[in-house]
C-alpha cells in the first residue's frame, strides 16, 4: 500500500492506498497500547524455560515488541494511551503531508522568466509549473530558475513542518523522553543524541585529515 499510493498512476488508487497505509499505522498504534497484550508478551519474556525453547530470531522479535510497547506509552494511564495513539497517527498524517508537498509543484508568472528558457517548464494559463530542479538541463539558466522557484518558501509547508515538529515533541515528552531525538535513537547504534554529536564531530575530522592528506599528495 505505500508503495502503491506513491507510484500508481491513478489518483483514485494513491487515495485508496494511502487511506489503507493510515488505517494500517492507527491500528499498529492501537495494538503498542494494549496493555493485555504487553502483559501477556512481558510473562512469556520472563519465562525462561519457553523462552530457551524459542530461536534466537523469534526472541528478539519479542524483545523488539516489547521495545515498541515502551516506546510507545504502555506505562502510562489510559487517558494519556489514548493521546500517544492520536498523536502518533496525526504525526503520520503530517509526514504523508509534507512529503506530498515536497513534490509539488510551484508556479510562476510566465512573463517573469526570460522567453527564451520558458519552454522548459510546462504551462498553465499565464503560468509555468516548475516541479523540479532540471539537473540534467545544459543550460544553467534553466537550472537556477528551477532550483530558485522550485524551492521558494512556501508558507504552507512551513507550518506543516512546525506541527510535525511539535507534535513529535509532545509525543516524546509524553511518553518520557526529554526530546523526539532520544526517542527515536534509543533502540539504534547511537543510542542518544550526544553520541551522534559526537560520532558526526569525530567523523568531520576524519574528513578533514584525509582532505588534507589529498592536497598534500
Amino acid at each position: 500500500a505505500d508503495f502503491v499510493k506513491i507510484a500508481h498512476p491513478d489518483f483514485a488508487f494513491r487515495e485508496a492506498a494511502e487511506e489503507a497505509c493510515r488505517n494500517i499505522s492507527t491500528m499498529v498504534e492501537k495494538l503498542n497500547t494494549d496493555v493485555e497484550l504487553c502483559q501477556s508478551l512481558r510473562q512469556l519474556l520472563a519465562d525462561e524455560v519457553v523462552m530457551n525453547s524459542l530461536d534466537p530470531e523469534t526472541r528478539r522479535v519479542a524483545e523488539l515488541f516489547m521495545f515498541d510497547f515502551e516506546i510507545s506509552g504502555i506505562h502510562l494511564d489510559e487517558e494519556k494511551r489514548e493521546k500517544a495513539v492520536n498523536l502518533n497517527v496525526r504525526i503520520l498524517d503530517l509526514c504523508n503531508e509534507f512529503l506530498i508537498g515536497t513534490q509539488l509543484p510551484n508556479k510562476i508568472d510566465k512573463h517573469i522568466l526570460p522567453e527564451h528558457i520558458r519552454y522548459n517548464f510546462t504551462a498553465d494559463g499565464n503560468h509555468l509549473q516548475v516541479a523540479g530542479l532540471h539537473a540534467d538541463c545544459p543550460d544553467d539558466l534553466v537550472r537556477e530558475a528551477a532550483y530558485k522557484i522550485f524551492l521558494y518558501p512556501n508558507a504552507e509547508q512551513l507550518s506543516c513542518l512546525e506541527e510535525l515538529l511539535a507534535s513529535r515533541n509532545s509525543l516524546a515528552q509524553l511518553v518520557g523522553y526529554d526530546t523526539f531525538a532520544h526517542r527515536a535513537l534509543q533502540g539504534t547504534m547511537a543510542k542518544t543524541p550526544g553520541i551522534k554529536h559526537m560520532w558526526n564531530s569525530e567523523l568531520r575530522k576524519q574528513m578533514n585529515c584525509v582532505k588534507c592528506k589529498v592536497k598534500s599528495c
